[in-house]
Protein backbone atom coordinates (compact mmCIF):
# COMPACT_ATOMS: atom_id res chain seq x y z
CA UNK A 1 0.00 0.00 0.00
CA UNK A 2 2.76 2.18 1.26
CA UNK A 3 4.35 2.13 -2.78
CA UNK A 4 1.80 2.18 -4.37
CA UNK A 5 0.80 5.46 -2.63
CA UNK A 6 4.57 6.63 -3.12
CA UNK A 7 4.41 5.24 -6.85
CA UNK A 8 1.83 7.99 -7.50
CA UNK A 9 2.79 10.68 -5.89
CA UNK A 10 5.83 10.19 -8.05
CA UNK A 11 3.71 9.93 -10.86
CA UNK A 12 1.34 13.19 -10.10
CA UNK A 13 4.21 15.11 -8.70
CA UNK A 14 6.40 14.02 -12.19
CA UNK A 15 3.12 14.96 -14.26
CA UNK A 16 2.80 18.43 -13.04
CA UNK A 17 6.23 19.38 -12.96
CA UNK A 18 6.27 18.74 -16.79
CA UNK A 19 3.25 20.31 -17.34
CA UNK A 20 4.64 23.32 -15.34
CA UNK A 21 8.10 23.45 -17.08
CA UNK A 22 6.65 23.00 -20.54
CA UNK A 23 3.92 25.69 -20.21
CA UNK A 24 6.80 28.43 -19.04
CA UNK A 25 8.99 26.64 -21.75
CA UNK A 26 6.18 27.60 -24.57
CA UNK A 27 5.46 30.99 -23.00
CA UNK A 28 9.17 32.32 -22.88
CA UNK A 29 9.35 30.76 -26.93
CA UNK A 30 6.31 32.64 -27.81
CA UNK A 31 7.45 35.92 -25.66
CA UNK A 32 10.65 35.61 -27.63
CA UNK A 33 9.62 34.35 -31.23
CA UNK A 34 6.92 37.56 -30.70
CA UNK A 35 9.73 39.99 -29.59
CA UNK A 36 12.01 38.66 -33.28
CA UNK A 37 8.95 38.96 -35.15
CA UNK A 38 8.46 43.16 -33.80
CA UNK A 39 11.87 43.28 -34.36
CA UNK A 40 11.91 41.84 -38.04
CA UNK A 41 8.80 43.86 -38.72
CA UNK A 42 10.16 47.06 -37.95
CA UNK A 43 13.72 46.72 -39.14
CA UNK A 44 11.89 45.73 -42.17
CA UNK A 45 9.78 49.41 -42.23
CA UNK A 46 12.99 51.07 -41.22
CA UNK A 47 14.99 49.97 -44.41
CA UNK A 48 12.12 50.55 -46.48
CA UNK A 49 11.99 53.83 -45.75
CA UNK A 50 15.97 54.59 -46.19
CA UNK A 51 15.01 53.11 -49.89
CA UNK A 52 12.30 55.16 -50.17
CA UNK A 53 14.22 58.31 -49.09
CA UNK A 54 17.19 57.34 -51.48
CA UNK A 55 15.59 56.74 -54.05
CA UNK A 56 13.49 60.32 -53.89
CA UNK A 57 17.17 61.91 -53.16
CA UNK A 58 18.51 60.51 -56.01
CA UNK A 59 15.34 61.21 -59.01
CA UNK A 60 16.07 64.40 -56.93
CA UNK A 61 19.39 64.50 -57.96
CA UNK A 62 18.78 63.62 -61.50
CA UNK A 63 16.31 67.12 -61.98
CA UNK A 64 18.69 69.26 -59.99
CA UNK A 65 22.13 68.35 -61.78
CA UNK A 66 21.86 65.32 -64.26
CA UNK A 67 25.78 65.72 -64.72
CA UNK A 68 26.69 64.92 -61.26
CA UNK A 69 23.88 62.34 -60.85
CA UNK A 70 25.50 59.92 -63.96
CA UNK A 71 28.63 60.39 -62.77
CA UNK A 72 27.35 59.01 -59.41
CA UNK A 73 25.49 56.27 -60.82
CA UNK A 74 28.53 54.99 -62.61
CA UNK A 75 29.92 53.92 -59.52
CA UNK A 76 26.62 52.96 -58.08
CA UNK A 77 26.55 55.78 -55.74
CA UNK A 78 23.45 57.75 -56.64
CA UNK A 79 21.56 55.57 -54.37
CA UNK A 80 24.12 56.90 -51.23
CA UNK A 81 23.21 60.53 -52.50
CA UNK A 82 20.17 61.30 -49.64
CA UNK A 83 22.65 61.08 -46.68
CA UNK A 84 24.86 64.11 -48.08
CA UNK A 85 22.21 65.80 -49.85
CA UNK A 86 21.96 68.40 -46.60
CA UNK A 87 25.34 69.69 -46.18
CA UNK A 88 25.65 69.55 -50.62
CA UNK A 89 22.06 71.40 -51.21
CA UNK A 90 23.96 75.07 -51.45
CA UNK A 91 26.47 73.50 -53.66
CA UNK A 92 23.71 71.75 -55.92
CA UNK A 93 22.00 74.98 -56.45
CA UNK A 94 24.99 76.72 -57.84
CA UNK A 95 25.47 74.35 -59.74
CA UNK A 96 22.36 74.63 -61.53
CA UNK A 97 22.14 78.46 -61.39
CA UNK A 98 25.73 78.13 -63.30
CA UNK A 99 24.37 75.76 -65.97
CA UNK A 100 21.17 78.45 -66.63
CA UNK A 101 23.57 80.77 -66.43
CA UNK A 102 21.93 83.04 -64.31
CA UNK A 103 23.25 86.37 -62.43
CA UNK A 104 22.49 85.21 -59.16
CA UNK A 105 25.36 82.88 -59.72
CA UNK A 106 28.48 85.48 -59.69
CA UNK A 107 26.56 87.56 -57.05
CA UNK A 108 26.91 84.15 -54.76
CA UNK A 109 30.74 83.48 -55.61
CA UNK A 110 31.41 87.00 -54.85
CA UNK A 111 30.18 86.94 -51.54
CA UNK A 112 31.70 83.76 -50.80
CA UNK A 113 35.12 85.01 -51.85
CA UNK A 114 34.14 88.08 -49.86
CA UNK A 115 34.01 86.50 -46.86
CA UNK A 116 37.50 84.63 -47.49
Amino acid sequence: MLASRQATQFFVVGYITIKVVTDAVISVVISRMTRISIGTIAGGLVVQGMIARAAEASRKLLNGNPELYWKLRKQDFDMLYFVFEGPLAKYIQLSRLHRAGDKRFEQVINEIERMD
